[in-house]
């Protein structure tokens, strides 16, 4: 066991903050702390943080951020998973899809 450096997703500052303008027409800040139930945790400033790439969430609200767009963990984790069109996605993670890999084999 250590403390081995693990490389933060680059677009999920981006997908926090397309989540928060998707919900219900686009949220406030303070209300999407209000929805995400965490109001004793974490303010406004901690959203704009982590919209802004500034600061990475933790897991706790990472999980709370999936459940009220209607997605699996691993959209908002994984690089090369994208945003479904709608949010909230119903049934949950309907509609997501990988990008096209410059790695993928060309046939």
């Amino acid at each position: 066991m250590g403390s081995a450096s693990r490389e933060s997703p680059k677009h999920l500052a981006r997908k926090l903050l397309a989540i928060r303008k998707a919900v219900d027409g686009g949220l406030s800040q303070e209300e999407l702390v209000s929805r995400l139930s965490l109001t004793d945790e974490i303010n406004r400033t901690y959203i704009s943080r982590y919209e802004a790439g500034i600061l990475e969430p933790p897991l706790s609200v990472l999980l709370r951020y999936a459940e009220l767009a209607g997605l699996h963990l691993e959209v908002l984790a994984d690089d090369e998973i994208l945003l479904p069109d709608k949010i909230p996605s119903v049934p949950k993670s309907e509609g997501i899809r990988r990008k096209k890999s410059s790695r993928s084999k060309k046939n």
